[in-house]
């Protein structure tokens, strides 16, 4: 809160006493006006104030009931009346609407609304997309948004910068769960004070965004205890809408949820101990959910007799079933191709096999048949059903303390936790079947806010977040050797879990277990601090804002073993080697067999990604007249590369480092080059180059960069306080968004099964799952790390870090406010952004061949044909081998190394030794963002409230690349949605006690009385379609795009060049734009109901039904957009939900 104080003639008042007291806890905080009159008050907590100002000669002034909301400056000046002290004038005024004292754009949405507004899953992020500023995304636009719904909640564009850009805080501490800044914890809605959106900010205080701030600050307890209970129910039927493209006489299918909650908040009291009425306040809020999805599967699993190995059931197909001895091979060099003895009666044992140990160990977890219908065949094809929903469960907690401590001390804690576990795919109901994927997230700050004196503050805050993903089958935590399995699994795995097996046959087998997937913890520890002093008519302010981010991932892939069993053409229980495979059957067979035709075991260390932040901001709140304020501010930012603990990382390519095969593939390709390319420009040189402990960094960051910002805002006296103009100008820097972790080849390691040996010509089975990697001395190859240096991945991929520039956006901003009324305000704001240095990746390696693309629209066969051509290769046998540390020679098995011939096009790039050479992180995108903003919006009066937002921009860059080695070409981007409308609505009935009509009689109220209806309403453009490259004959009105139908081609389809053989491949030089065209737009509208029956004097019972897309209208996918498919410019999805019905209770005391 910030004011001026003067007498009636306009002369200031210096040394005036400014007590500012909370209503809701009692807190004073004092002030005194200085030299200049002016007094500012940093600091306070959302909520509403009574403002005494005093001095003797003067009569006391009181303006009671002002409300100061999250990240708000008010602006309360004071015009003091000669008299006694002893009396005083009060005024009972809302506060102004509009903002006097800073250039920040942008909207607070207060508890009332979020708790009345319609939410389809009640996240307090998913408000912000109907905000002032706010672009949302075009799939998520209407999306329903639950605590756990974290990348939908958070798809949103602020100040023209990408959703991955903005900064998201929760009680002003960062409350992102990764690099990508995928939104955090969520907060139950009821437990929210405000969501606070800033499109635009001068405050210097914040950074690390090139787009904007969305801040939700959570409630403090009062001396009143208040609180809420919830619970919400939400079914597919009855009135829930069926999907447009349901076939009809069929059924939406059935789901449903329940999302319930509450809290708590008020003194900390203990009878006859302690009374924290004033001094001690408390907070505490729990939500959770419970939902299903339905989901049912007809799968094939082995019947009894196939348990006991009798396959006999094979032969009476229609096709043929006869199963071959895989032990039996016999090759005939004559026809070059092994033979086989058949399974007598296809059961196992005539033959002298036998079940494997391992596979009766899966055979106890896996159901007999239960099902046989229409699919169902006598071979067993689709014999099982089972109905396995999808279940997502979810709670959270959150616990708040404030305390006064002294006059000059107020300290805040906050903690929250939240747990989301998902489960599908368990069509067994045992540990055999099923994945669970969980998200953990913790956070949470310690403050103090000190007071020195009246005109110096202390606010120093430390932060903290943690996200925890994890993926992993049912059966995790058991070993894979009490399934028969041999112990060098169990001792080598990073993710201990039965071993996954998958099947391939002719009809549906389901798989067995499943690859645990990534585990993910991820960690930001924030240091934070603002000194605030008022010297006359400045407000200066500085401090520190320093982050660690802490990243430790592993990848669970294999890392218990995953085999597969196909039904292939020669298979190993196929007749010969050439022969077809069986009508359906042999993938389980081979199962029994214990027999795979392919598997492995993969060795994924643990890496741990480290980045520091570095920040220092100072700023000065000039206020050169009382209806005049000017901020000038700096922020300092620097911001180390990302580097992993143990240094196992890629740091970079030297482009001139000879490697192994440098020599002597150049002496090759001299005896045998191509016409396309002389000898003397064959250089395979360059190779890849690892961290040591004196250089561990993938890339260099400047020591720092500074972002200046500059703001004024200024109320016309003539108006009275009814009119601001505000503007200003900043840079903005988000580099960690850009950063990525290093590449660490040769730190993980796979052990490929061999189902023969490599010099066996009959093909006999040499290995099987009591042993899958038969090597007695070293089963499993060991990550051999960066002992090969340059000569890692020859014959592969490479991908290194470029000397990156750090991105950077300049942002410009002139709002005008106009307030009519009291309950009125008007707003028109002109924003524009220019962002550059955006990164993206660059293949470097196909950048020799951009003069020969071909530039006909049409496909170049003879070029193609050139480019593709066999030539000599250079490279066979020229790469080196590995040697893990545990003595295994890991040859490189890559086709550059082991093949006679090359094509031509890859001699051609650069580095021909790398299938490919991308470079990333490369300064090459651009973005430019122009916007005109208008809002309109009523305050709380007469019983209705609105917010009325408009927008029209503009989101051009160069981010799209139409050819591989070029720079981005510009035009229109993924995340430009010209038109944006929002309305958000609350009207409550004139009937019943305390409204106009009907308020007099008990009856009348119960029945018609406390009624509100609520909504909101979207209007947004449709998403630019991306396109493949495509032959256009047309001009560029000859489209006639109809996004919005269904039947029929939604465009023109017939100025296209549908022929397959005539389109261009990547030997054709593109120039047919990246995006063209709209899809569907979006038009949501989402409606509440609601009854308020009154239980006593504190208690409300509030009833409530949702709809959302209560109209329901569709919005469709785009229409498909290849050439040559048949359902060209047809569409065929939808993209948004149809209406659905929500039903809740609210107790609010």
């Amino acid at each position: 809160m910030t004011g001026h104080v003067s007498d009636s003639s306009g002369a200031r008042i210096p040394g005036a006493n400014i007590a500012i007291k909370n209503d809701g806890t009692g807190v004073i905080t004092n002030a005194k006006s200085n030299s200049a009159g002016d007094y500012t008050v940093p600091f306070l907590q959302p909520g509403t104030y009574d403002v005494t100002v005093s001095l003797a000669g003067f009569k006391t002034h009181t303006h009671a009931g002002l409300v100061l909301q999250t990240e708000q400056t008010v602006s309360e000046n004071v015009t003091l009346a000669i008299g006694e002290v002893d009396e005083t004038v009060t005024v009972h005024g809302s506060t102004p609407l509009i903002d006097t004292a800073t250039a920040t754009t942008g909207q607070t949405l207060t508890a009332e609304e979020l708790e009345d507004l319609p939410s389809n899953g009640r996240s307090p992020l998913g408000f912000a997309r109907f905000g002032f500023g706010v672009v949302a995304k075009g799939k998520h636009a209407a999306s329903q948004t639950r605590p756990f719904d974290n990348s939908t909640a958070d798809d949103f564009s602020l100040g023209g910068g990408a959703s991955a850009s903005n900064e998201l805080l929760i009680n002003g501490v960062p409350n992102m769960q990764d690099s990508s800044r995928t939104a955090g914890y969520s907060p139950l809605l009821d437990a929210v004070d405000a969501v606070r959106i800033d499109e635009f900010s001068a405050n210097a205080a914040l950074g690390d965004t090139s787009g904007g701030t969305v801040n939700i600050t959570t409630k403090s307890g009062t001396n009143e205890f208040h609180g809420t209970v919830s619970e919400y129910y939400q079914g597919s039927r009855p009135l829930t809408a069926k999907p447009y493209f349901t076939p009809s006489g069929t059924q939406a299918p059935s789901t449903h949820f329940n999302q319930f909650g509450g809290n708590i908040g008020g003194p900390v009291r203990i009878p006859h101990l302690f009374d924290g009425r004033n001094k001690v306040f408390f907070m505490y809020a729990f939500e959770g959910y419970k939902g299903n999805s339905p989901s049912t599967t007809i799968t094939s699993v082995p019947t009894q007799a196939e348990r006991n190995g009798d396959f006999s059931a094979l032969l009476s197909g229609t096709s043929n079933g006869q199963l071959y001895n895989p032990y039996s091979g016999v090759y005939n060099s004559s026809k070059k191709l092994v033979t086989r003895s058949p399974i007598p009666g296809n059961i196992l044992s005539n033959a002298g096999l036998s079940i494997s140990p391992v596979t009766q160990a899966y055979l106890k977890f896996i159901p007999l048949p239960n099902y046989s219908g229409a699919s169902t065949t006598p071979d067993g094809e689709n014999n099982y059903f089972s109905s396995s929903p999808a279940t997502d469960n979810y709670k959270s907690n959150e616990g708040r303390i404030d305390i006064n401590a002294t006059h000059a001390d107020r300290v805040s804690f906050e903690g929250h936790q939240s747990t989301y576990n998902k489960t599908q795919s368990n069509i067994f109901h045992n540990e055999l079947t099923g994945t669970a994927s969980t998200v953990v997230l913790w956070g949470g700050f310690a403050e103090d806010v000190h007071s020195f004196n009246p005109t110096t503050n202390l606010d120093v805050r430390l932060g903290f977040s943690r996200s925890e993903n994890s993926s992993t089958p049912n059966s995790a935590g058991i070993k894979p050797s009490s399934f028969g399995f041999p112990s060098y699994i169990d001792q080598n795995s990073t993710a201990l879990a039965i071993p996954y097996l998958t099947f391939n046959d002719s009809a549906s087998v389901p798989s067995l277990s499943a690859q645990p997937g990534s585990q993910a913890y991820f960690d930001t520890i924030q240091l934070f601090a603002s000194f605030n002093k008022t010297i006359g008519r400045h407000n200066i302010k500085f401090g520190p804002d320093i982050r660690l981010n802490k990243n430790s991932t592993v990848s669970g892939s294999a890392a218990n073993g995953a085999f597969s069993f196909k039904a292939a053409n020669g298979g190993p229980m196929t007749a010969t080697s050439s022969a077809n495979a069986q009508g359906f059957g042999s993938s389980l067979a081979l199962f029994e067999l214990g027999l795979p035709t392919s598997g492995s075991e993969a060795i994924n260390p643990r890496f741990q990604y480290n980045n520091w932040y570095f920040g220092g901001w100072a700023q000065d709140d000039w206020k050169i007249e009382p209806n005049f304020t000017v901020s000038m501010g700096v922020r300092i930012e620097s911001e180390t590369s990302i580097v992993e603990s143990g240094n196992r990382a890629v740091t970079g390519f030297n482009p001139t480092a000879t490697n192994a095969a440098t020599s002597q593939a150049q002496l090759n390709y001299a005896a045998s080059p191509s016409p396309l390319l002389p000898a003397a420009s064959f250089q395979p040189v360059g190779g890849l180059v690892y961290a040591t402990p004196s250089q561990r960094y993938a890339y260099k960051t400047p020591a720092a960069y500074v972002s200046p910002r500059i703001g004024f805002a200024w109320a016309p006296e003539q108006w009275h306080g009814t009119l601001a103009i505000r503007g200003g100008f900043g840079i903005y820097f988000n580099p960690y968004n850009d950063y990525n972790a290093p590449q660490s080849y040769g730190y993980s390691a796979t052990t490929n099964y061999l189902s023969n040996s490599t010099n066996q010509t009959d093909q006999v089975p040499v290995s099987s799952l009591s042993d899958p990697f038969n090597n007695s001395v070293n089963p499993l190859q060991l990550p051999y790390g960066s002992s090969l240096g340059v000569n890692t991945n020859l014959g592969s991929s490479a991908i290194f870090f470029s000397q990156l520039h750090v991105p950077y956006t300049e942002k410009a901003s002139l709002d005008v406010q106009k307030q009519f009324g009291k309950t009125w305000l008007v707003e028109v704001s002109g924003f524009t952004a220019h962002s550059v240095h955006l990164s993206s990746s660059l293949n470097v390696s196909a950048i020799p061949l951009l003069p020969l693309l071909s530039r006909t629209p049409t496909i170049n066969s003879a070029l193609t044909t050139a480019l593709n051509a066999p030539v000599k290769n250079p490279f066979k046998g020229l790469f080196p081998s590995a040697v893990t540390p545990n003595g295994i020679t890991i040859a490189n098995g890559t086709a550059y190394n082991t093949s006679s011939t090359i094509g031509t096009a890859q001699l051609l790039q650069s580095y021909p030794q790398y299938s490919s050479v991308t470079e990333q992180l490369v300064p090459n995108q651009n973005a430019s963002f122009n916007a005109i903003i208008a809002r309109v919006t009523k305050r709380m009066s007469h019983g209705l409230q609105f917010d009325l937002n408009y927008e029209y921009s503009r989101q051009l860059g160069a981010q799209s690349t139409l050819n591989q080695g070029e720079r981005p070409s510009y035009g229109e981007t993924s995340s430009d949605f010209p038109q944006h409308l929002t309305l958000t609505l609350i009207y409550q009935l004139p009937f019943g006690r305390g409204r106009a009509f009907a308020n007099q009689s008990r009856l009348a109220d119960e029945v018609i009385g406390g009624w509100q209806l609520t909504s909101i309403y979207q209007a947004l453009s449709g998403q630019p379609i991306s396109w493949g490259n495509a032959i256009y004959n047309g001009n560029w009105h000859d489209f006639n795009n109809h996004p919005h139908q269904a039947q029929g081609t939604s465009f023109n389809t017939s100025v296209f060049d549908r022929v397959a053989a005539d389109q261009p491949n990547s030997y054709n030089y593109r120039t047919f734009p990246a995006y063209l065209l709209r899809s569907d737009a979006n038009n949501n509208f989402d409606f509440s109901v609601l009854k308020n029956f009154s239980l006593g004097d504190r208690v409300i019972l509030q009833p409530r039904i949702d709809a959302f897309n209560a109209l329901n209208h569709v919005q469709f996918q785009p229409a498909n957009v290849s050439p040559t498919a048949s359902s060209f410019g047809t569409i065929t999805s939808q993209l948004n939900t149809n209406r659905q019905i929500q039903g809740g209770i609210h107790i609010l005391f």
